[in-house]
Parts: structure tokens; C-alpha cells; sequence
């Protein structure tokens, strides 16, 4: 709810009132807010920019019923601890629960919600991969992915609830891409294997293939459920709209039985958030397949192609861009950053 957002709710759009009552009919609404209110003590130093959001703009989150908000991601800092302090107390007042970062030690307890007579145990982390930028003397914690921590949190959780839910913002090293690292998928199978029953995943700003792992679902990206541009000093960057405003609703349905899965594409298209057609979302299944980016040469190959060769691709023709135009825009700092990010990446990530 950054930039573009803060423009809408001043002119009273409604960018949401397209989706209908799915979210308001829910139980719980889980989201990651990764856009926090502005502080009076500016924003993070150490950002080239920070997502922003006014304080009015959070009102918005009436509008999607957010009940849950999933805070342990890498733009926590970006508005300072003013800024958290600011979107706790809004969230407080009204009456959305929060996890995964505090100003008060709370960060890494879980979330358990209560309903119909099952129990849903909730936890929240991020990956130190996804660049958080921590600012010097914040009192801001949060709850960090470490897989041996993880892997304890689930088997005291176990004894508590039914079920089992994790909320990982991860996959720093693949940002962007349109299929998760392949360490990625060994985490996720073990953490199913410590007894979690779900994970749903964000960060990558793509939708991502999912896969059923011994029963259990694996979402590695939910995309963007809105996400604006973002500008520094007037002047506009351009997220890639092919990869960036297709997304999905997860519905999930707990029963004592088990859950069943319900998927919903949306798409946002500048100033609206619009439900797309069954046919029209197109989410791969990785489940029970030899998935071949995950096999040497295979995944050095795509790693190569997300980290160099599809920026050059972005940089001209990405959003209708004119070839030639953007031709006259390249600066000799860029020719060098690309050809360190090609030296850097002719290894391929374990």
C-alpha cells in the first residue's frame, strides 16, 4: 500500500471492491503487510527507497478484513521504529492481530486461532537472504528463519493445535524469478517432515509454482496481492508487470478430516484489483515430478538467465518500452554492474 496507494485513498478509490465478499466472508485473512505507516523520524538510511504507506492509507485494510498481519519481512525497517510504533498502535486500534516483529521481545511467538473447535497454530519469519537493511540502535526485533529454531518451534506448537501453518518471506536469491532455489524446496519438505501442515510463502513479488508434499501444500510465492511503483524523488521504477500483477487468493477450508485448497488468480491493473477466471490462472504443480531446474547444469543455467540475461531483456522491452529509447538510457555504471553481476553469477548457487 505504497505510493500509488497513498493517491488513491486521498481521491477515494476503491481498489478492492472488485473482489466481492470472498475476503469478508473469511474467517481469518492472513496478509503480509510489508508496507508500514510513515514515521516522524524519517525512513531507513541504509534504503535506496522505502515503501510508505500515510497512516489514512492503512485504512484500507478494513476493506480486505485483514485480520492477521504477517510483519517479519525485509522492508520492517524501512520507516523506523516510529514508523512500527505508528502501525501497531493503528493495528491495535483496530483490532487486527499481528506477529513476526515487535518493539517488545513478542516477535517470535506464534498466532493460534480458535474456531469451531480447532485450534490453527501460526508462525511468521524472514530470511536474512531478503536484505532487511538493519538500521543502527532499532529497537526493532524480528523473527528470523533459522531452520534448526524452526524445526523447535514446530514441535512445541505440535502439542498445541490441529494445524500447523508457516508464513516464510524467503528466497532472497531469487527474487523476482518465476521458480523458488532449490534450497528452498529441501527447507519446505523438511519442514512438512518436522509437522507443519501448510507453508505459504512471499517475497519473491512473483506467483510460483506450488507442490503437495507427503499430504501438504507448498506455496512458494504468492505474488503481489497489490503492489504499486515506486518513486524516489518524483521520478518513477517500474515494477515488471508481466511477472508482477498476477497473483492468487489461498482459501483454505480446516476441518478435523484435514483442509481442502481453494485457488482464486487476481490481477492488478493499476488502480483496481480484479478476480480473474479459472482458466486464466495458470499455477504449476511440482508435486511427485523431477522438477529439472533443480539439476546441475539445468538450474545454473536458469540462474544465469533470471540474474542477468532476463534483466537485459526487462531493461528493453519490459511494460511496451521502445528498444531504441531505452538504448540512449544506458549509463556506463550499468555496463559495469552487469558485468560484475555476470562474473558473480557464472557459479551457480549450491
Amino acid at each position: 500500500m505504497n505510493d500509488d496507494y497513498n493517491r488513491y485513498w486521498e481521491e477515494g478509490l476503491k481498489p478492492f471492491q472488485n473482489l466481492g465478499n470472498q475476503l469478508r466472508e473469511a474467517d481469518l485473512v492472513v496478509g503480509n503487510l510489508e508496507c508500514l505507516a510513515r514515521g516522524d523520524s524519517g525512513t531507513n538510511p541504509l534504503r535506496p527507497y522505502a515503501l510508505t504507506a500515510e497512516l489514512e492509507t492503512l485504512g484500507y485494510l478494513e476493506d480486505i478484513h485483514l485480520g492477521l498481519a504477517c510483519l517479519a519481512n525485509n522492508h520492517i525497517y524501512d520507516n523506523l521504529d516510529d514508523g512500527l510504533h505508528k502501525t501497531l498502535s493503528y493495528l491495535d486500534s483496530q483490532g487486527i492481530a499481528y506477529m513476526g516483529a515487535s518493539l517488545d521481545g513478542k516477535e517470535s511467538e506464534p498466532y493460534i486461532f480458535c474456531h469451531n473447535e480447532l485450534k490453527i497454530g501460526i508462525l511468521n519469519y524472514v530470511a536474512k537472504d531478503t536484505n532487511p537493511k538493519v538500521p543502527q540502535g532499532t529497537m526493532i526485533r524480528v523473527n528470523w528463519m533459522d531452520p534448526l529454531l524452526m524445526f523447535e518451534d514446530i514441535r512445541k506448537l505440535r502439542e498445541q493445535v490441529d494445524y500447523i501453518v508457516i508464513f516464510p518471506h524467503w528466497g532472497g536469491k531469487m527474487e523476482g524469478s518465476m521458480y523458488p532455489e532449490s534450497a528452498l524446496r529441501e527447507l519446505a519438505h523438511k519442514l512438512i517432515d518436522s509437522g507443519a501442515d501448510l507453508i505459504v510463502g512471499h517475497h519473491s513479488h512473483t506467483l510460483q509454482p506450488y507442490e503437495i508434499y507427503n499430504g501438504k501444500h507448498i506455496y512458494y510465492s504468492l505474488g503481489n496481492f497489490c503492489f504499486s511503483d515506486v518513486y524516489k524523488d518524483g521520478i518513477k521504477s517500474e515494477s515488471d508487470y508481466a511477472r508482477t500483477r498476477r497473483s492468487m487468493i489461498l482459501s483454505v477450508n480446516f476441518s478435523k478430516e484435514g483442509y481442502k485448497v481453494r485457488h482464486t488468480g487476481i490481477i492488478n491493473t493499476g488502480k483496481q484489483i480484479q478476480l480473474q477466471s479459472k482458466s486464466d490462472l495458470k499455477l504449476p504443480d511440482l508435486s511427485n515430478k523431477t522438477f529439472w531446474l533443480h539439476k546441475q547444469p539445468f538450474w545454473s543455467i536458469y540462474f544465469f538467465y533470471e540474474k542477468n540475461l532476463y534483466k537485459i531483456l526487462r531493461h528493453f522491452f519490459a511494460n511496451g518500452r521502445n528498444p531504441l529509447r531505452q538504448l540512449f538510457k544506458i549509463k556506463l555504471a550499468n555496463i559495469q554492474k552487469a558485468a560484475h553481476n555476470i562474473i558473480q553469477t557464472i557459479k551457480a548457487p549450491k
